[in-house]
């Protein structure tokens, strides 16, 4: 989270040179745009690891324990797989933008005057989480089926 700050500070920056000096920087729209895009992507993988995802807490709340787990077994089977369908996509997405169709590394870029490899390179953060996801679901949905095997739900 303290990345926000460097993507605010940068964007302040941007705003002192171009007002006040009326220098506009080529940098710092793309650079605050990718770091913003790859911290939200990584967010999704902490919500999921510190158990603070969304969920519907008026259902959740008013079932009993054995209730919850069987839930959360349901919760882990479709969230693992959505991330393996998207897992899928991004992964078809990131040789895109990171191999020529004639097989030649070579990252996509921006486009702009600056044209940073900026897009290649969250296609790249973007599939790592997505993978990142899938372990954790996995992970999740065998603890659960565990407890759920053990009678364990009020663990």
């Amino acid at each position: 989270s303290g990345l926000f700050i460097v993507v605010v500070a940068i964007s302040f920056y941007e705003i002192v040179m171009r007002y006040f000096f009326n220098a506009p920087t080529m940098w710092v729209h793309e650079t605050a745009s990718f770091l913003g895009a790859s911290l939200f992507v990584l967010g999704g993988s902490y919500a999921l690891a510190v158990n603070k995802h969304v969920r519907v807490v008026l259902i959740y709340d008013l079932v009993s324990p054995k209730v919850r787990l069987m839930l959360d077994v349901v919760h882990h089977v479709a969230g693992l797989i959505l991330m393996l369908l998207l897992s899928y996509a991004a992964y078809g997405m990131m040789l895109d933008s990171w191999f020529a169709p004639w097989g030649d590394m070579r990252l996509e870029t921006s486009g702009s005057a600056w044209n940073p490899a900026y897009p290649a390179l969250l296609k790249g953060i973007i599939l790592v989480c997505l993978g990142l996801m899938v372990v954790q679901f996995v992970t999740y949905l065998v603890r659960d089926v565990w407890r759920l095997v053990r009678g364990q739900a009020d663990v």
